[in-house]
C-alpha cells in the first residue's frame, strides 16, 4: 500500500471513523519502522492543527466507546508501545490522543484473560512538557525530566501509576471503591477523584504534594497524612521527615505555563528547575549555601540570563558561564 493511501487512513484514525480492516494495515504499516511512526506522527501534527484545542475530553469519550463496541472483533496477538511524546503547546491536545488511541486499542486487541502484565512508558526530555490521557480520562501533565509508566490492566484490575519527577493531576472521578494512586519512591497518594500536583525527582533534596480540589490520603510506611484543598505534603530525604502545610496550591501548578512562582524555595531546588526547564547544566557553587530559602515569580518569557540576573536582584548571587554549563556564584 502506498503512503499516501496510508495517510489517508490514518486521518480517518484520528477522526475515529477508521475500519477494523482499515486498522489492521495501519498497525502492519507502522510495526517496528521506526521512519514510519515518525511520518505518522507528523501526520498526526498537521491534522491537530485543524482542530479546536477543546476537541480532547468529547471526541475521545466517543472514540473509545466505538472501539469498544468492536472488541469482539479485533482479538489478536498485542504489540507493547513505548512513546516519547513531544512538547506541550498547540499540539498537546493530538499528543494525549495519540498516547491515548494506541492506549485504548493495546486493550481491545490483547486477550484480557491471557496477557502478561506489561507497562506503558511516557517520558519527557529537559525543556519539555506533555499531557496525556490515560484510559479512564484521567488528564495528566508532565513536567520537564519526568516519567509515568502504568500497566496494560490499568482501569480494569486496577488505577496504579508510577511518576518520576513531577506532574499535575486531574483525577477523573468513577462509580466503585476502585481509587486511583500515585507511586513515587518515596511515599503513596490514593484519591478518588481531584486536582493536585507531585514534584518527586530521584536528583531533588524533598518531594512535595499539593492538593487544589477534592482529598488525598498521603502515606509512607506507618505516616499517613489526610489532605485537603490548599495544603500540602513535603517530605525531607535527606531526613526523612515529613511534613502537612498550608500553602496556596496554585503556585505548585504555575510550571504548567512555563513559569515559576514560589512562597518557598531553596536555591538548590531553584537550580534544579532551571536546569530542566532550559535543558543547561546548571550548579551551585561549593562556597555557596543551597538552602538558602526566598520567595520567587519568574515569568514563562523571560530568558535563562534574565533569570539569573533577577535572581541576583534578590539574593547575592552572580551566573558565571563555565564551558558548557552555568554556574551560581557568591557576588
Amino acid at each position: 500500500m502506498e503512503e499516501k493511501d496510508i495517510r489517508k487512513i490514518a486521518v480517518r484514525y484520528f477522526e475515529g471513523e477508521i475500519s477494523p480492516e482499515e486498522e489492521r494495515a495501519l498497525y502492519a504499516y507502522l510495526h517496528d519502522v521506526p521512519e514510519r511512526l515518525a511520518a505518522f506522527r507528523r501526520w498526526e501534527q498537521e491534522w491537530a492543527e485543524a482542530r479546536p484545542d477543546d476537541f480532547l475530553a468529547a471526541d475521545w469519550a466517543r472514540l473509545q466507546q466505538r472501539l469498544r463496541m468492536r472488541e469482539d472483533e479485533r482479538r489478536r496477538e498485542a504489540e507493547s508501545w513505548r512513546f516519547r511524546l513531544g512538547q506541550m503547546g498547540k499540539y498537546a491536545a493530538a499528543a494525549a490522543v495519540f498516547l491515548a488511541l494506541f492506549a485504548g486499542v493495546y486493550s481491545l486487541l490483547a486477550d484480557r484473560e491471557a496477557a502478561p502484565e506489561e507497562f506503558y512508558a511516557v517520558e519527557t526530555a529537559n525543556g519539555e512538557r506533555t499531557r496525556v490521557v490515560l484510559p479512564d480520562g484521567t488528564s495528566i501533565y508532565l513536567n520537564s525530566g519526568s516519567t509515568l509508566r502504568y500497566s496494560n490492566r490499568f482501569n480494569r484490575e486496577n488505577r496504579r501509576v508510577e511518576l518520576d519527577g513531577e506532574a499535575y493531576f486531574e483525577v477523573t472521578k468513577q462509580a466503585g471503591e476502585q481509587p486511583f494512586a500515585v507511586v513515587t519512591s518515596d511515599y503513596e497518594i490514593v484519591v478518588k477523584g481531584t486536582k493536585f500536583n507531585v514534584s518527586s525527582y530521584a536528583e531533588d533534596p524533598v518531594t512535595t504534594t499539593s492538593l487544589l480540589e477534592g482529598n488525598i490520603d498521603v502515606s509512607r510506611g506507618q505516616e499517613r497524612y489526610s489532605v485537603e484543598p490548599g495544603e500540602a505534603v513535603r517530605l525531607d530525604r535527606e531526613t526523612g521527615q515529613m511534613s502537612l502545610y498550608r500553602t496556596d496550591a496554585q503556585q505548585s501548578t504555575s510550571w504548567m505555563n512555563g513559569d515559576l512562582v514560589y512562597d518557598r524555595i531553596t536555591l538548590r531546588e531553584l537550580a534544579a528547575r532551571l536546569s530542566r526547564k532550559y535543558d543547561l547544566p546548571i550548579r551551585l557553587d561549593d562556597g555557596l549555601d543551597g538552602e538558602t530559602e526566598f520567595r520567587i515569580s519568574l515569568r514563562s518569557e523571560e530568558s535563562i540570563e534574565s533569570l539569573l540576573n533577577a535572581l541576583g536582584r534578590i539574593i547575592p548571587v552572580r551566573p558565571v558561564k563555565e564551558g558548557q554549563e552555568i554556574v551560581i556564584k557568591k557576588r
